[in-house]
């Protein structure tokens, strides 16, 4: 694959992931008593932690896929994403092999599905994606590609500019 495809193919896998985690979170948060509940159906962590997980989880789906999707802080936003992906991805396979085949809660109550071997390989192929991501040297049209080229070129405010800002 040529380097401008590879580009291309980032920026568009780096925007559906970034949405998709986005969203996810947006969907959790307005359904937080239910998401609440489907993270309490692992029994994996301490139930009187759960509330808090739930909220934490949210947050960084909301905050690191926003982030993601604009190109900002890319390698940190991915990487994180991955580790809650890795990390979902183990509380299913733990589900799986105990026989649970409760809902997921992997996009709140917006759409319910249960745990099983389908939702545990999209949550890997996901963990793959956003690896991939994290290991990529550019981000086409991103806030990060936006501030490398202006540390590269020097970008220096015009004198103009600079009396605007005292104005």
């Amino acid at each position: 694959m040529d380097f401008r495809r590879k580009e291309i193919l980032a920026f568009c896998l780096r925007l559906l992931v970034g949405v998709l985690f986005a969203s996810a979170g947006f969907i959790k948060t307005a359904s937080m008593p239910a998401f609440v509940l489907a993270v309490k159906t692992y029994d994996i962590l301490p139930q009187s932690f759960v509330p808090w997980f739930a909220i934490y989880v949210a947050f960084l789906e909301i905050s690191f896929g926003m982030s993601l999707a604009a190109g900002f802080f890319t390698k940190v936003s991915s990487s994180i994403l991955s580790v809650l992906l890795f990390l979902f991805s183990a509380a299913m396979v733990i589900e799986i092999i105990r026989g649970d085949k409760s809902a997921c809660g992997c996009f709140g109550t917006g759409f319910q599905e249960e745990i099983g071997v389908v939702s545990a390989l999209r949550d890997l192929l996901l963990l793959s994606i956003t690896t991939w991501i994290s290991f990529q040297k550019r981000h086409i049209w991103s806030i990060d590609q936006l501030v490398e080229t202006r540390h590269e070129t020097g970008f220096k405010p015009s004198q103009s500019q600079k009396s605007d800002r005292s104005a």
